[in-house]
């Protein structure tokens, strides 16, 4: 029986988690209520008290919700430069399509980010930061990308190639003829970033 509850606990839990990263990610955190979240859940209010303590709690384990996914992206990432960053690009591309809000809570956060959410973006932006410079860097030092990019630049862009249809797809306001690049844009994005930078 305690199995059992403990399920259903994780179960709930789980489910008002995914309904807070769409609803948080669509509305922000201002126009989004506990009530609305755990009406679309088919949560009581008092899960959301039990599980997150409050509309804050609940936000901020949304956040790490995504980035613990991320996170686990970025840390099981090979050492070789090429492959870590194939690895990221092909991982984040399966990621958005299981998770389809997390870009667009990601951009929220950055837009319109709380008080109470600043030291955890800086963590996050800490994170990606720091696994793209040494993959770029170490890619220079090996000789595999070309020695006058500029790190930060090249970063940003790859960051942005990677993840941004996805986020534009949550929009639904992708142009006739882009609707159903998912399984290729990773492959075919990725291609085109490293062509620029690949050494000769």
């Amino acid at each position: 029986m305690k199995d059992e509850s403990k399920s259903a606990d994780k179960s709930t839990k789980e489910a008002i988690l995914d309904t807070a990263l769409e609803l948080f990610a669509l509305q922000g955190y201002d126009a989004t209520s506990t009530r609305q979240i755990a009406q679309k859940s088919n949560a009581n209010l008092s899960a959301i008290s039990y599980h997150f303590g409050s509309k804050e709690g609940l936000y901020r384990a949304s956040f790490y919700h995504c980035f613990g996914f991320v996170e686990a992206i970025l840390d099981s990432s090979p050492t070789a430069p090429l492959e870590r960053i194939a690895h990221y690009a092909t991982k984040m591309s399966e990621l958005h399509q299981k998770k389809p809000y997390i870009g667009r809570l990601f951009i929220e956060n950055v837009i319109n980010s709380k008080p109470f959410m600043f030291d955890d973006i800086a963590k996050w932006q800490a994170k990606m930061r720091g696994f793209f410079f040494e993959a770029l860097q170490e890619g220079i030092k090996q000789g595999v990308f070309r020695a006058d990019i500029d790190i930060a630049s090249s970063a940003i862009a790859l960051l942005g190639i990677v993840n941004f249809y996805f986020f534009v797809q949550t929009t639904k306001v992708l142009p006739q003829g882009f609707e159903n690049l998912s399984n290729v844009y990773a492959k075919n994005s990725l291609e085109i970033f490293l062509n620029g930078i690949k050494a000769e």
